[in-house]
């Protein structure tokens, strides 16, 4: 069942148990604001989308209604809330539900189509169990920024989809139009963070790490943060180390987006069982019925790949931090027909640095000598890549080397200096919250007594060693480099 409600207020209030619960009121289907969003929902791909949530919504047999609110402030998922009509009120204290900014004078400007499967995705993960509270990261998120593996999981995965509604709608480039310049209100954040992240995702940019601006340009850390975590300046022959490829929403809205592009995951329709043995119509068919589907040889092939994500995502443990390798390993179990192609997919987006810090010091060298145009050490290079490609990918196969193996344990500190969570709030400000292994200078930085080359030792021993092991190891370190008083 879908309701569509409007907001009364975005306060909440407090039911006799307890529960804080956000105030709706439900929409009469005669009411022009219901009739306005019922045609957002019956558009396309609006509609594709939300026939997805509601296969899930079956196989995961959940029985509460699917509620849309307007009137919002800013489009996100809610949990908890008081629905009143004109003649009940009814509290659902674990309901998780969409609100949405509604422009009621142009509906087109609200965009709801356009993040409407970004939002929407937050929802299919809270019914899988996906806890946001989990991430830890008080910085604003961004498609360049580092935050953590819950929010980068969560915010890929939905960027994403926002390229997929993209594509669906038709979007491309007008004719002699540019979509990275700074001369107009693409300079403006939200504008050149949602290029971003359709153009930079698609073409795997945000493995790399940006680059540092120069500190002494900046009179505060605050705006020395800001421009950091907002920079577009990526440099190739730097590349995240795996904990921060896989803490980065635009490097997992590339692996998701590479898995979405490949045709054989969009279209395998035939896989095998656990024997090998290819499944009958009747073994198939088990698989869509669960989701409600009654012919799946009608499924859209895009439908069908979003199905199997969901799938895999059903059976892994969503509140562990391995949750973005736990999602591709439960893939290939769960597809082993498609497993070899998937693993391909994922070390090639990532180039293999979740698995190996040779790997990761490898790529970024190959950048390095091709830039130098010696041929021959180009090719001498690309030997010991292959070599080790073939040997990483093998063990990978077999299960003898784990697709994080080369991923740090989080170790989270609080800097001493503070930051805006949202940049157009800038006087609301809190302590900074980082993890120590996904840390850049720019963070490190944030440290009272933690110059520029400080910052930079430390970073690179980090990566030396295979990050720290430990609060005191990094303490430690941090106190043999830092001069006495």
């Amino acid at each position: 069942m879908i309701i569509i409600a409007e907001a009364i207020s975005q306060e909440q209030v407090t039911d006799s148990a307890g529960n804080k619960l956000y105030v709706a009121k439900e929409l009469s289907p005669t009411s022009p604001k219901h009739i306005s969003i019922t045609k957002i929902l019956e558009s396309s791909p609006v509609s594709y989308f939300l026939k997805v949530g509601q296969y899930l919504a079956h196989y995961l047999k959940i029985e509460s209604p699917l509620v849309f609110v307007t009137d919002w402030s800013d489009p996100t998922e809610l949990a908890g809330l008081r629905l009143e009509t004109d003649s009940t009120t009814i509290d659902y204290p674990d309901l998780c539900f969409l609100a949405f900014h509604t422009n009621w004078d142009d509906i087109a400007a609200s965009g709801i189509e356009n993040i409407f499967a970004h939002e929407f995705s937050h929802m299919w993960l809270s019914w899988l169990r996906f806890d946001f509270k989990l991430s830890l990261s008080n910085k604003f998120h961004t498609s360049t920024a580092i935050t953590d593996f819950y929010m980068a999981f969560s915010e890929g995965f939905a960027e994403c989809l926002e390229i997929i509604t993209k594509d669906l709608t038709g979007y491309k480039l007008e004719d002699g139009e540019l979509w990275d310049y700074g001369y107009d209100g693409n300079a403006w954040l939200c504008a050149r963070d949602s290029q971003l992240r359709y153009h930079a995702v698609k073409n795997n940019r945000f493995i790399y790490q940006t680059a540092l601006p120069y500190p002494e340009d900046f009179d505060t850390y605050v705006n020395l943060h800001m421009a950091h975590i907002t920079s577009t300046a990526f440099t190739p022959e730097r590349l995240k180390n795996g904990s921060q490829i896989l803490a980065s929403e635009g490097a997992v809205a590339s692996i998701f987006y590479q898995i979405y592009a490949h045709e054989l995951f969009k279209n395998t329709f035939e896989y095998k069982n656990s024997v090998g043995d290819k499944l009958s119509p009747t073994e198939k068919n088990k698989f869509y019925s669960a989701f409600g589907i009654e012919n799946p040889q009608n499924l859209d092939p895009i439908c069908n790949l979003l199905l199997k994500i969901v799938y895999a995502l059903s059976k892994i443990d969503l509140t562990q931090p391995t949750l973005m390798t736990d999602f591709i390993r439960a893939y290939g179990e769960c597809f082993p027909d498609e497993k070899a192609e998937l693993y391909n997919v994922f070390t090639k987006t990532t180039h293999f640095a979740t698995a190996s810090n040779e790997a990761k010091n490898i790529f970024g060298e190959i950048y390095r000598i091709g830039r130098r145009g010696n041929i021959s050490a180009l090719q001498d290079i690309f030997k010991v890549r292959n070599e080790l490609v073939v040997n990483l990918r093998a063990r990978l196969l077999d299960g003898s080397l784990a697709l994080n193996a080369a991923v740090y344990d989080e170790i989270w500190i609080t800097g001493d200096k503070e930051i805006p969570p949202t940049p157009w709030q800038p006087n609301i400000k809190v302590p900074y919250r980082f993890n120590i292994n996904t840390a850049t200078v720019a963070d490190l930085l944030s440290i009272n007594g933690v110059s520029l080359d400080i910052a930079e030792k430390l970073v690179q021993l980090r990566e030396e060693q295979g990050g720290f092991t430990s609060l005191a190891d990094y303490e430690k370190l941090l106190q043999d480099l830092t001069p006495s008083a």
